[in-house]
C-alpha cells in the first residue's frame, strides 16, 4: 500500500542539450548537472533519506519528501540556478556550458516503490511539476 506525503518538486532540464553539442559534450553536462544538483541539496541541508532524485535524460525530477522548511524547493531552484551560472562564467568550451528550464510545485503524493524495488513519488504533483518546467523559457 502507498503512503501519501507532502512533496515537493523541482523539475528540471537542460535548454537545447542536444543542440551543436557531440556527445562527449552532452555527457559532461549531464555530470556537472549531478554535481550542481548534490552540491545544492547539501548546501541547502536536505536530508538524502528524504529525498528522490530521477534522472530525465537531460535533467532530474526533485522530490523532496516531508522536507521541514519553508520553500525548500524554491530555495534548491534559487540555488541550482546560481551554481549553473558560476559553471558557465568559468566554462571555456561553449558546448559545456548549459541552462537549465525548472518547474517547481508541492502536492500530497504518493509515496511508492517503483519496478526496481526503489522509493519513489507518483501523483498530480509531480505531473504538474513537469508541465510547469515545459512552460519555462
Amino acid at each position: 500500500m502507498a503512503e501519501t506525503a507532502r512533496v515537493q518538486y523541482v523539475f528540471m532540464d537542460v535548454v537545447g542539450f542536444t543542440k551543436d553539442r557531440s556527445v562527449e559534450a552532452q555527457s559532461d553536462v549531464v555530470e556537472r548537472l549531478n554535481s550542481v544538483v548534490r552540491q545544492a541539496l547539501k548546501a541547502q541541508k536536505v536530508p538524502p533519506d528524504h529525498t528522490v532524485l530521477l534522472p530525465t535524460g537531460d535533467g532530474i525530477a526533485i522530490a523532496l519528501i516531508d522536507v521541514p522548511g519553508v520553500d525548500i524547493h524554491l530555495r534548491l531552484a534559487l540555488h541550482i540556478l546560481q551554481l549553473v551560472a558560476e559553471h558557465n562564467s568559468s566554462a571555456t568550451d561553449a558546448a559545456r556550458r548549459f541552462e537549465v528550464r525548472i518547474g517547481i510545485n508541492e502536492n500530497i503524493d504518493n509515496v511508492v516503490e517503483d519496478i526496481n524495488g526503489r522509493r519513489n513519488v507518483a501523483g498530480a504533483g509531480i505531473s504538474m511539476a513537469q508541465r510547469i518546467m515545459d512552460k519555462a523559457d
